[in-house]
């Protein structure tokens, strides 16, 4: 009898063995997939009905990987209202910028949102000579934003409509104070005219496929 039930024995074993193996794998699978990280790197936040996604400074385009003293870097993002009421951006501020230059479209519509932009023909980072008013600006006074001690020194002028299509923004940080480079997060506050403010640090973008090779 004992001779009889010895193969039995052997076979359940070398099943429960196999079964032992398959489930090591898929452990090991769903484990790794739990690791993996997003693909987004912007920065995000919300204010009401009011959120910003993806937030960064765009890669400097020509031969530098930085944004030097006293040149201006562009900003992308997309902010999106998901409320019933339309809001306005109605400000921006940095603590590395001297002064911050808007132009397009600053209404966000009731579920709706506009995309933030950086300019399609970016000149070379570089400083830059003293910042001019610009001619097409509207004759309204500057929007004074609330004084608070862990709010930007710099006011962003009023945006100015320009040549781009209705629901796009450029948001420009002009004259830098400091070097700005990857690594280097820069505090953005976005003031809305219902929402409130949105506090973002914001990363530079990484660069596309044939950027950054050269330079420093």
């Amino acid at each position: 009898m004992i001779a009889r039930q010895r193969p039995l024995v052997i076979g359940i074993a070398l099943l429960l063995g196999a079964l032992g193996a398959l489930g090591g794998c898929a452990t090991g699978q769903i484990a790794q997939t739990a690791s993996q990280a997003a693909a987004v790197n912007g920065a995000s936040g919300q204010a009401g009905p009011i959120a910003v996604r993806d937030a960064e400074v765009a890669y400097p385009q020509g031969d530098r990987r930085r944004y030097p003293s006293g040149s201006s870097a562009p900003l992308k993002m997309i902010i999106v209202n998901t409320g019933g009421a339309t809001d306005r951006l109605v400000g921006v501020q940095s603590p590395l910028a001297a002064s911050v230059r808007l132009e397009g479209t600053t209404t966000i519509p009731d579920r709706g949102a506009i995309r933030v932009i950086a300019p399609a023909a970016q000149a070379p980072a570089s400083p830059t000579s003293p910042r001019s008013t610009p001619t097409s600006a509207p004759a309204s006074p500057t929007t004074s934003l609330p004084a608070s001690p862990s709010r930007p020194s710099s006011t962003s002028a009023p945006a100015t409509e320009g040549k781009l299509p209705p629901g796009q923004l450029t948001i420009t940080l002009e004259n830098l104070t400091e070097d700005l480079r990857p690594g280097k997060p820069v505090q953005v506050v976005l003031l809305f005219e219902h929402a409130g403010e949105i506090v973002l640090s914001v990363p530079i973008a990484a660069p596309d496929e044939g950027q950054g090779a050269s330079g420093s």
